[in-house]
């Protein structure tokens, strides 16, 4: 998707009953590659993305299911785009990486708090990422994998965990392969499942964590 895209405002409900699409309440501003994240309190978190003329905005929005509309919440204190929002055990949410036309990847990260509606800087990662992946763990540490790093902006190997209690990213072991815009999954028995991807070419492979 280029700057020179459309990006959309209006927004679909799914009624699984009747197993069709209804329009709902529009977006404060159109855009793409954002994040949606539904919070413990029943409210969607929208954060990030890319507007029509290749902007980052760094506003966030609040979905609100009983009204069907969208309201203003919190800034993010950097742009994002291509990034992952992951909601932790506590109620937090985890925003961390971005893409943009200048930069290929971005350490930053930052947590998304309900009680307040504000974002905090957290941590930076241990290398700057997009299009990776951010899955929660059984213990409730979050594996951020693969994705396109610096300086060339190839598919990295690299992995690393975030501690929501310390607040701190450690390095994780490698993956087999470097991986971009790949799925992540965690399954029953704690696995985390990691599935194609693209690196010089498009991926069959797979692997677990």
């Amino acid at each position: 998707m280029t700057s020179a895209s459309i990006h959309l405002d209006n927004a679909e409900l799914y009624d699984p009953l009747t197993e069709k699409f209804v329009p709902t309440g529009k977006l404060r501003i159109g855009r793409g590659m954002h994040t949606a994240t539904l919070l413990g309190n029943g409210l969607v978190l929208i954060a990030g993305g890319q507007k029509d003329n290749g902007g980052l905005p760094p506003d966030a929005e609040i979905f609100d299911p009983l009204t069907e509309s969208f309201r203003p919440t919190g800034a993010l204190h950097d742009p994002h785009m291509d990034h992952t929002a992951t909601l932790l055990n506590d109620g937090r949410v985890l925003i961390v990486g971005r893409s943009s036309n200048s930069t290929f990847a971005f350490e930053g990260a930052e947590l998304y708090y309900p009680s307040t509606e504000k974002f905090t800087r957290a941590e930076p990662l241990k290398i700057g990422r997009s299009h990776h992946t951010a899955t929660l763990l059984t213990d409730g540490t979050v594996l951020i994998a693969g994705g396109v790093a610096p300086p060339a902006g190839d598919g990295t190997d690299a992995a690393e965990v975030f501690d929501p209690i310390s607040g701190h990213f450690f390095e994780a072991r490698t993956l087999n392969q470097g991986r971009i815009a790949h799925c992540a999954i965690l399954l029953r028995d704690g696995l985390v499942l990691i599935v194609g991807g693209a690196a010089h070419a498009v991926l069959t492979s797979a692997e677990l964590y």
